[in-house]
Parts: structure tokens; C-alpha cells; sequence
């Protein structure tokens, strides 16, 4: 795993984010204990999961609930951390994918009714991750305040390491925003007369902090893997970012901002577009890549174990892996080659559509803002609130004339271990049932009279 990171993870989505860890000896007794005491913090759904307790070895990582690095923070300073998944950023292009359904809908919009069906949560969500991904300040705040509404899995706010939002099951998620802003008040209220009822205020400032933070570009660029912009290049973001799904969609436009298929503006370097291109690997589409694992599985039923190894299906993630990453080629010429390589990326892909991402932060030190100006934010800044006010579309114009807490933050990605072989035959399952099940729901409300077959989910598989 921790190779994975270090070669992998880190090259793509970039050292200003990506924390490797260390290897470190772990008794089994001790082992034992931790995966006891953390058992009922795990989802009902991860209870059959266990910690591998006789490896004797463990990955030690920061705390990344805490701010990185933590110099030169106050010793007793409270700290704010936001975990968001953000899951798959883009729609696969027409030639990759049969179904017209998958054309226009994100899986993670379609994976929601799948989801209330089975009884994994109450309520389909009305956040898009390709609001979030759009770099549109007014489409990724609906998709902000679509996740506190109804976090599920894909938000959580911890203060001081301690969970305070958030869900640890998805069965069971209440969402209790005036609890939530009330411990935001020291990170993001003047004073306790700035608190509307309901914390509507200091919400919105969350909310235009973490759009802030997410566009944020830093400083470090670190070594980039691809030669030339690969993967943007080859216009795979073209006509990918609008889900007709997206409540925000449904209207067209919201307070005179349009949608357009070309309303990517993500910053090139910003945590969101590093994870979308490390996602992008993704060249085929589950639709594509399944073949090409049974093709894969019938050469290695027919070879002894070790061929595996001989095929670099796991390690080493070396030079060599990274060079099979860069290959863009989607044209099957029907060897084995092709094949490993195209599986290879899909994996790699599915870890980055499973991230998380932390924002963490503190008050730096007692330094307040007197005033908000208007002149230009300076992006590569870890530091809120930014200079202008035309980035928080989300906050009164109040707020303006605010003292506010000057906070440090930081942005870190999370959960970057690599995925088994075998993650692929349980993505095609899932895919062909979330299709049926959307199918199925969107059927039924034409049949209803609730949309036309002229409204904008007319094209099914």
C-alpha cells in the first residue's frame, strides 16, 4: 500500500496532498485490541470487514483531522476538519458507453435510487458530483449545501479528531445544522450577534470556505507524471460536465448562471481537478473493461498461480506502471497486453473515484480581519477569508463589514489504497443494477405523467 501511494497516488494527484505513511511493527496483541475497540465505530455494513491482526505490521499516517503540518499551531487551538467524498467528477464520452442513460447521468445520481430501494438510506441526495466538479462557485455551493442536508457517506465534520456531523451508518444520518453552527461559531462568526437563527450564517460561511479551499492551488506543484496535458488533451472532459440529473440543472440556470457544457473551470493544480484526472485513467467505462477481464481471467485459469506476478497485475508499482498509466490508447487489438493495461488503469482509476478529502483548519493565531476588500483573492494563500467578495456568492452582503476569524487551512487526500482485481467483476454487477433500478424508477414516472418522453432523461439504455 504504501508503495501504491508513494509511486502512484502521490505522482498523480500530487505531494501537496497526497500523505504516504510509514511502515511500522505492530504486535498482535495490540493488533487485537485496536480492531476491537474501532469495531463499533465501523458502519453495520463493514462489521464483516476485519483488520489483518497477524502482519505484525501497520501503515502509520498522520492524523489528517488535524491540520498538516501542525507547526506552529497553538497547542490547545481548536481544529475543524470537513471530509468530503466526492465520488466519480465526469460522465463517459458516447463512444465508451451503449447505454444513453450513462451519457447524461452521473452514477452517483442514478446509484441514490439503488441505494433507497435497498433500504441503504431514507432519501435520494440532491448533491451532483459534477456540480462540485464544475469550478462553478454557485453550482459547487447547491452541491455543498445538497451534502449537509443529507450527508450520507460523503460528508463529515470532525472537531478536534471527534466526529460532530455526519454519518456513521447510512441507515441512520440525522443532520442537526443549528447543532452543526453552533461549534462552527468560533471558526466562523465575528461575534454572537452574527448568528441568525438556525446558524444560516455561518453555514453559509462554511460553505464558501470549503468552495474556496477546494479551488485552492498551492504553492508545491510537486513532479507531474504526464508529459503533456494527456488526458484533457484528448477532449475527454468535452460534453461531460452537466448531469441532467442535478437539481441544479433542473432549472438551467440559477441567479443568471447558465449552464453550458463548457462551464469547466476547475483551477489545474486545485485538489478537485488532480483526483478528476487521476479518475479519468478511466478510459473505457466499466462496459469497456469487463471484456477484457474475462479475457484476463480465462488466461489466468489456464496458468500456474505465479503467472499473476509475471503479469504486473499488483506490483511493483515502479517506473514501468507509471509509463502503462500514460498510455491513452483505446483501440483493442485483442492481445493480453491490452488487456493488463486498460485493467491496470481502471483500478487505479477506482481508487481515485473513492477518496476522501480533508479540509482541515484553525484560527491562526489571534489575527482577525477587520475588513473583507474587493481586491483580487490571492489563490495560493492557505489562508480564509479571501480578500474578495465575489467568491462567496452564498453570504450576505452583512457580511461585508464583519470581523472575522482569520483561519489556516489545509487539504490532504485520504483513503488512496489500491483495488483488487476482483473490484472489477463487482463493478459490473452494480453497474447493470444501478442502470435497471433507475430504469425502472424513470419508467415509472413517465408512465405516471410526471415527466414527458420529450424531458431530459428520454434516451434509457
Amino acid at each position: 500500500m504504501i508503495d501504491y501511494t508513494q509511486q502512484v497516488m502521490k505522482s498523480l494527484i500530487g505531494p501537496a496532498y497526497v500523505h504516504c505513511g510509514e511502515l511500522a511493527e505492530m504486535p498482535t496483541d495490540l493488533a487485537k485490541r485496536i480492531s476491537a475497540q474501532i469495531h463499533h465505530f465501523r458502519p453495520a455494513s463493514r462489521h464483516g470487514k476485519t483488520m489483518d491482526v497477524w502482519s505484525g505490521f501497520a501503515t502509520r499516517l498522520p492524523n489528517l483531522t488535524r491540520l498538516q503540518p501542525p507547526e506552529g499551531l497553538e497547542p490547545h487551538a481548536d481544529v475543524l476538519c470537513i471530509e468530503i467524498k466526492p465520488k466519480c467528477g465526469f460522465l463517459p464520452t458516447p463512444c465508451r458507453v451503449r447505454s444513453m442513460l450513462k451519457q447524461r447521468v452521473c452514477r452517483y445520481c442514478m446509484h441514490q435510487y439503488l441505494k433507497v430501494t435497498n433500504g441503504k438510506c431514507k432519501k435520494v441526495n440532491r448533491y451532483c458530483p459534477l456540480d462540485l466538479y464544475s469550478g462553478d462557485v454557485q453550482r459547487m455551493e447547491f452541491a455543498i449545501r445538497g451534502l449537509l442536508e443529507n450527508p450520507q457517506n460523503n460528508l463529515r465534520v470532525f472537531k478536534n479528531g471527534e466526529l460532530i456531523f455526519g454519518c456513521r451508518d447510512e441507515r441512520a444520518c440525522p443532520t442537526d445544522l443549528p447543532a452543526l453552527a453552533a461549534h462552527l461559531r468560533p471558526f466562523f462568526a465575528s461575534g454572537p450577534d452574527e448568528v441568525n437563527e438556525g446558524g444560516e450564517n455561518v453555514i453559509g460561511m462554511l460553505v464558501a470556505f470549503l468552495v474556496h479551499a477546494l479551488l485552492h492551488e498551492p504553492n508545491e506543484q510537486g513532479d507531474d507524471i504526464w508529459q503533456d496535458d494527456a488526458l484533457n488533451s484528448s477532449g475527454y472532459f468535452k460534453s461531460t460536465t452537466i448531469c441532467t440529473a442535478s437539481q441544479f440543472g433542473h432549472n438551467g440556470s440559477r441567479n443568471g448562471c447558465s449552464l453550458s457544457q463548457d462551464s469547466d473551470r476547475l483551477p489545474p493544480s486545485c485538489v478537485l481537478a488532480r483526483v478528476r484526472r487521476a479518475q479519468c485513467l478511466d478510459l473505457l467505462d466499466i462496459e469497456g473493461v469487463h471484456p477484457l477481464y474475462l479475457r484476463l481471467q480465462q488466461h489466468i485459469l489456464k496458468q500456474p498461480p505465479q503467472s499473476r506476478f509475471s503479469l504486473r497485475l499488483d506490483q511493483p508499482y515502479d517506473g514501468e506502471f507509471l509509463q502503462v498509466l500514460q498510455d491513452k490508447s483505446t483501440f483493442d487489438d485483442g492481445s493480453l497486453q491490452f488487456a493488463v493495461r486498460k485493467i491496470q488503469q481502471y483500478l487505479v482509476s477506482m481508487t481515485a473515484k473513492d477518496v476522501s478529502i480533508m479540509i482541515a483548519c484553525a484560527a491562526h493565531g489571534n489575527f482577525r480581519e477587520k475588513t473583507l476588500t474587493t481586491t483580487t483573492c490571492q489563490t495560493s494563500s492557505k489562508f480564509w477569508p479571501p480578500a474578495t467578495l465575489s467568491v462567496l456568492p452564498s453570504l450576505p452582503t452583512s457580511t461585508a463589514k464583519l470581523s472575522l476569524p482569520r483561519l489556516r487551512f489545509s487539504v490532504s487526500v485520504l483513503d488512496l489504497d489500491p483495488k483488487p482485481l476482483e473490484k472489477v467483476a463487482h463493478h459490473w454487477r452494480q453497474d447493470r443494477q444501478i442502470l435497471e433500478c433507475y430504469n425502472a424508477w424513470h419508467n415509472k414516472r413517465l408512465r405516471s405523467g410526471v415527466i414527458s418522453n420529450a424531458g431530459q432523461h428520454a434516451e434509457m439504455v
